[in-house]
């Protein structure tokens, strides 16, 4: 019977020793093919990132007074700048022709104007200075604003404002009867009228909203915290679904929707994986600039990040990061610099990402740069 028992162990050993080859040479395959996707995706990276470059090409004549940002019109056709002060008009610059500034003119508001949002059918435009006034404009071919109406609630005062993607609500930032909210207003799609619907009370004072690309979850940001929400586009209504405390300096969403990326320090910016059905945040890993970053914004072609940096001539830069398969950045960036930066704020790219207009906040102009080795 012992004879039996040690030839059945000697048997299982021999198995043993026979299968430890057969293993070895799997776990070696398995980090060989490790070893050649890196390498294949640094290669790439390294190839990508050498063809990626850009130049300035010009900027726009001088604004009268300073604006503070700017949008575009749907269409990408007229570029709209303006200010948070007590300046009473928006200042209009033709952009048809991708890369170009024409036509430069000032378009007289009906009160200050602090926010400017556009509805998704590019037909009207909302204006708001810091009180409770929303001033309603119509948009013409020339991309002239001419003022229609105006919605009034003394309760609220305005940070913010953007139209809902499916183009049905104005979602209005700021405070509610002294409380911090959003305010939902219903857009009539047809008239562009608003009418109140809800407010819903949030934690503390917010900067700015973002929507994620498709358009199920709104992120709020301050100088404290970054929130999201999940909006209801039945009623209106948005949910909290979570919150990061942290401050936010600059924030933008990949075009496909998977990777977040937020400045929450003053030379640092994380990369997040986005769940895209909660709109919650993984994190990946922190790119380093070279200088204060105010504004962020991922390239049409999701291969680099942008940063607009700098609060003075001499400390400004337009830095930009590969952003890897992971969505994670490279910690290898570029940078593009010349006199004619001067604390560059909001950023937006053309349609197919060969344009980069910047507002130039201390030389109060648009500057257009030209993006080549576009993928």
């Amino acid at each position: 019977m012992l004879e039996i028992l040690i030839g059945i162990k000697v048997m299982k050993i021999i198995k043993f020793i026979k299968i430890i080859p057969i293993a070895l040479s799997i776990l070696l395959l398995t980090q060989c093919d490790v070893l050649i996707k890196k390498n294949e995706e640094e290669l790439r990276n390294q190839n990508i990132d050498e063809d990626h470059k850009m130049s300035m090409m010009h900027t726009s004549p001088n604004f009268s007074n300073t604006q503070d940002d700017f949008i575009f019109s749907v269409d990408k056709r007229h570029l709209y700048a303006f200010s948070n002060s007590s300046y009473t008009y928006i200042t209009v610059l033709n952009t048809e022709y991708p890369g170009s500034i024409w036509e430069m003119r000032e378009i007289t508001s009906v009160g200050s104007t602090r926010c400017l949002a556009v509805s998704s059918d590019n037909k009207f435009f909302y204006a708001s200075g810091s009180s409770g006034t929303i001033y309603i404009f119509k948009k013409k071919s020339n991309g002239d604003l001419v003022y229609y109406n105006s919605y009034i609630d003394t309760l609220q005062s305005v940070n913010y404002l953007m139209v809902s993607p499916n183009n049905s609500f104005l979602y209005i930032l700021g405070t509610y009867n002294a409380t911090f909210a959003v305010t939902c207003l219903k857009k009539d799609i047809s008239s562009g009228l608003l009418k109140f619907n809800r407010v819903i009370n949030i934690s503390s004072n917010g900067d700015r909203m973002l929507f994620s690309p498709d358009a199920r979850i709104m992120y709020i940001s301050s100088n404290t915290y970054l929130q999201w929400y999940e909006v209801n586009y039945d009623n209106g209504e948005i949910k909290f679904k979570g919150s990061f405390a942290i401050p936010v300096y600059g924030c933008c969403i990949s075009p496909d929707g998977k990777y977040l990326y937020v400045s929450s320090g003053t030379f640092t910016i994380d990369a997040y994986e986005r769940n895209k059905e909660n709109g919650n945040l993984k994190y990946k890993n922190t790119g380093s600039t070279i200088s204060e970053v105010n504004y962020l914004q991922v390239h049409p072609d999701r291969n680099f990040l942008y940063a607009a940096t700098g609060n003075t001539a001499a400390s400004s830069y337009i830095e930009w990061f590969y952003i890897k398969d992971s969505g994670s950045l490279s910690m290898h960036y570029n940078l593009y610099t010349n006199s004619t930066l001067n604390l560059p704020g909001r950023m937006e790219f053309t349609r197919g990402g060969e344009f980069l207009y910047v507002l130039n906040y201390n030389n109060n102009n648009i500057a257009v740069f030209h993006i080549e080795g576009i993928r």
